[in-house]
């Protein structure tokens, strides 16, 4: 009836391949969803008015997107540093077109030194967007198996709402006006690429139609006007505590 004993080192290296899996699992999903994300986006811009960005169809991460209990599991896995790695390549995209590849290490674009650390893809995408305005190609250089190469990346035009993926296994997807958010429930639930297509679809025209803002903007009316009974009601005496307000 005793447990049996599991010295510490086991139990780290288990641990590890736990988490390798969890990731795996997760990135598995994540590509999924871009390659369909993707063609959605592109093929919506005509749809989505001013709300349009340069686009090349490639994801980036680094090791500092983690918690120090996963940054060993992403470096022996995927070999994550604090530099900036691309992590998926939308099939059919410009990049893919163009030849960058997954595991690619971004080294500079234009000449513009990538930056490693903790904001450096939130640097990097921001340095994109700008320089992909100009609509013109850009020179990429990546480091591949030790070894670096240029490759030149026209961007294309798509909705400017990044389509993410949540680790909650809720079987849900939602928009906020600038990102799309599906969830690994929600991915684990499709069956095909098309039902992925129809969800994305879905939350990318809550977006583009500005339903965010008409809430927000109805909330504030109601509001309004809720507070106008509220005070009527007070000054026939009557005591409401806001209740027509929140309403």
């Amino acid at each position: 009836s005793r447990a049996p004993v599991v010295n510490s080192a086991n139990a780290q290296i288990e641990a590890q391949k736990q988490r390798e899996m969890v990731i795996e699992d997760y990135m598995t999903s994540y590509k999924k969803l871009q390659v369909v994300a993707s063609k959605v986006v592109v093929s919506g811009t005509p749809l989505c008015g001013d709300k349009v960005a340069p686009y090349f169809g490639l994801s980036t991460w680094n090791q500092e997107g983690f918690q120090k209990e996963w940054r060993t599991a992403v470096q022996s896995k995927y070999g994550l540093t604090e530099g900036v790695h691309i992590s998926n390549i939308a099939g059919g995209s410009t990049s893919d077109i163009a030849g960058l590849k997954e595991g690619d290490i971004i080294v500079s674009l234009d000449d513009w030194i990538a930056p490693s650390g903790k904001d450096a893809i939130a640097k990097f995408e921001e340095k994109l967007a700008q320089i992909g305005k100009y609509g013109t190609p850009v020179a990429f250089v990546v480091k591949r198996g030790g070894v670096e190469k240029k490759v030149f990346v026209t961007p294309t035009q798509a909705c400017d709402f990044k389509v993410e993926l949540s680790q909650a296994d809720e079987k849900n997807a939602y928009a906020d006006g600038k990102k799309i958010v599906i969830y690994k429930g929600m991915m684990d639930f499709f069956k095909s690429d098309e039902e992925t297509a129809l969800v994305v679809s879905h939350e990318l025209a809550h977006n583009s139609m500005k339903h965010i803002d008409a809430q927000k903007k109805n909330a504030l009316l109601g509001g309004f006007f809720g507070a106008l009974v509220d005070i009527a009601a007070a000054a026939g005496g009557v005591n409401t505590n806001g209740e027509f307000t929140r309403m």
